[in-house]
């Protein structure tokens, strides 16, 4: 696939990462989750939220971002530390 590229995220990802989850959320959790959880969601906090993981990042709490030239994706963990899957992918 031309044009993919699949790298570890930076600091300066962290926006985009959050403006993604936030996103995500408010449209495949509607109808799932009260709509006024969904509704006090922030980018601006969630980038907060990302940043302060990214810099408290461990070999076990990491991001990926693929990349293309029209869109943005990112995957991180989100296991509890005593679940031992040893690789998960999701999508």
């Amino acid at each position: 696939m031309s044009g993919l590229l699949v790298r570890e995220m930076t600091l300066a990802g962290c926006e985009r990462v959050a403006e993604i989850r936030v996103g995500g959320w408010q449209t495949a959790y509607r109808g799932i989750v009260p709509q006024s959880y969904l509704d006090m969601m922030s980018v601006p906090e969630n980038t907060e939220h990302q940043r302060t993981r990214f810099l408290q990042t461990t070999p076990a709490c990491w991001t990926l971002l693929r990349q293309s030239t029209r869109r943005c994706a990112a995957a991180g963990h989100g296991r509890m530390p005593e679940v031992r899957y040893v690789r998960e992918l999701a999508g």
